[in-house]
């Protein structure tokens, strides 16, 4: 039963190293791209809102059987947050 466990914790520890690889590689490129032209802000921001919003459709559609939607939704905003910066306030008026 150990050695099963070990290898699930590495296998887990291999996949998290995966994933944050990846986190790492979409951030830089997505930074990378958004000052270069006029229309790469835009286009950087419409592909987060369009994660986003696919994220959000397979929740509502599957519920508590993609639970893991929520955690994506959540990891997609905060990698938005990290390429555009936090929100700013809006003006009041």
């Amino acid at each position: 039963m150990k050695e099963d466990t070990t290898a699930i914790e590495r296998e887990l520890r291999e996949l998290k190293g995966r994933m944050a690889a990846l986190d790492f590689l979409l951030v830089s490129l997505a930074a990378h791209l958004r000052p270069l032209a006029p229309v790469m802000p835009g286009l950087v921001d419409s592909a987060f809102d369009s994660a986003a919003n696919s994220a959000e459709s397979v929740s509502l559609a599957r519920g508590r059987e993609a639970a893991y939607s929520a955690v994506a939704l959540r990891h997609i905003e905060n990698l938005r947050a990290i390429v555009a910066g936090p929100p700013r306030p809006r003006p009041e008026s």
